[in-house]
């Protein structure tokens, strides 16, 4: 009897401890992870050209401002690596296309599209129209990513119509 009295007694104070343990400890891993996405978000570190990720994104084919034209644009661009991380994205291989998440990269592509809606084909052919237009690139990617995270911006293709 007393065997049994001793199993039972270590067996519930196992149980105890174990869910003490999950009561206690679980849930302050689970918010230091969460405090910790929310600090990258809120506070990216500054963008640097040796840590950042590069992201290709595209082609994106959508109509100009204007009836009529029509621009496709195949961009690369560097970001943070914290902040593609915060994002929902991943660094992805060398070569490799995207953000690493379908999600983020539909975000990005509806962006630039609405960036590419929003000019028109006389805005591109003026002199300074590309940089505007990676100007306007660069400002929404920062919407998704954070301020100071993005770095350069690249047409690998830019075509108009």
């Amino acid at each position: 009897m007393r065997g049994l009295i001793r199993t039972v007694l270590t067996l519930l104070v196992g149980v105890a401890v174990g869910a003490a343990g999950v009561y206690f400890g679980i849930p302050s891993v689970i918010h230091a992870r969460a405090v910790a996405a929310a600090e990258v978000k809120l506070k990216p570190k500054p963008f640097s050209a040796a840590t950042a990720a590069v992201v290709t994104e595209g082609p994106i084919e959508s109509n100009l401002a204007d009836a009529g034209h029509y621009a496709s644009v195949t961009l690369s661009f560097q970001v943070s690596s914290s902040a593609l991380a915060a994002a929902g994205g991943t660094v992805a291989a060398s070569g490799a296309a995207g953000t690493g998440s379908a999600l983020l990269d539909g975000r990005i592509d509806n962006l630039v599209t609405d960036v590419l809606r929003s000019t028109t084909y006389g805005q591109l052919q003026n002199s300074g129209g590309v940089s505007a237009l990676k100007a306007s690139i660069t400002t929404v990617l920062q919407s998704v990513f954070g301020p100071g995270t993005i770095g350069a911006v690249y047409f690998s293709k830019l075509i108009t119509q």
